[in-house]
């Protein structure tokens, strides 16, 4: 009976892991282009989405972008550039300059991944989460190295 339920484990494990690959590769041509990226790894679907929706400002340079979405479609994301941190969500954007914020705070959940709380002199605040595994030292890296000293 015991390796009855063995069998029946395996099997279940088996069709999950079928149904989640199935479903990976079903995403789109962008699949394999997520995690946090900088300015050299950026994909044309992203800054093509960049551009057509104004997200940067004129002589803006883009140095990181996450894409949120499972998707890759760009539509939710969090970018870095040399003036500010931006997060882009239902078509508009969320940005603190970096000379404005007063505190960035930083943790690691197990389950959420990176977890960023930045706070501006002004009193705005915005929460940006890198998903385990997408490169969350890298998006901290750059953000803390844009911070003023």
């Amino acid at each position: 009976m015991k390796m009855l339920g063995n069998a029946i484990i395996r099997m279940r494990l088996s069709i999950c892991v079928v149904i989640l690959l199935s479903f990976l590769s079903g995403c789109d041509e962008n699949w394999d282009e997520g995690g946090v990226l900088l300015g050299n790894e950026i994909p044309t679907y992203a800054l093509n989405y960049i551009q057509e929706h104004d997200i940067l400002a004129t002589e803006e340079k883009l140095i990181a972008f996450y894409d949120v979405t499972i998707v890759l479609d760009a539509t939710e994301a969090a970018l870095l550039t040399d003036k500010r941190v931006i997060y882009h969500k239902d078509n508009k954007n969320s940005d603190i300059r970096y000379s404005d914020i007063l505190n960035v705070k930083h943790s690691e959940e197990s389950w959420t991944g990176d977890v960023f709380i930045i706070q501006s002199k002004e009193g705005d605040w915005m929460k940006i989460e890198i998903a385990p595994f997408n490169g969350g030292s890298v998006f901290k890296e750059v953000l803390m190295g844009q911070l003023p000293s």
